[in-house]
């Protein structure tokens, strides 16, 4: 199997796994005081992705400062947005963002 479609594989199974856990489209909710605070980009895309405003979702990580990381659950939600959306090729690239080569996914 070519590695690129190898890596599509992958990414199929991961959003068949978490589309098929019962609450896997819900982002965890922040807590109520005392975590971390998250950035009000990344709160707006995980409200937005759970409006299913996935187009939404795809602008607000798009329009990220290239300084700014993101968080692996930001990148979670733009993934299944992408791939919500039919783009494939962005979803790929997302996830090689969320697995780096080498490492093993976790779905």
């Amino acid at each position: 199997m070519t590695r690129q479609l190898s890596a599509f594989v992958r990414l199929l199974t991961l959003f068949l796994a978490l589309s098929a856990l019962p609450g896997s489209a819900q982002p965890a909710t922040p807590p109520a005081s005392g975590g971390r605070s998250i950035p009000s980009t990344e709160r707006d895309a995980l409200a937005s992705f759970q409006r299913n405003q996935y187009d939404h979702v795809i602008r607000l990580f798009e329009t990220l400062p290239s300084d700014q990381r993101p968080s692996g659950e930001l990148l979670r939600v733009t993934l299944l947005s992408y791939l919500r959306l039919g783009q494939a090729e962005a979803a790929l690239k997302t996830y090689a963002r969320l697995v780096p080569p080498g490492h093993q996914d976790n779905p």
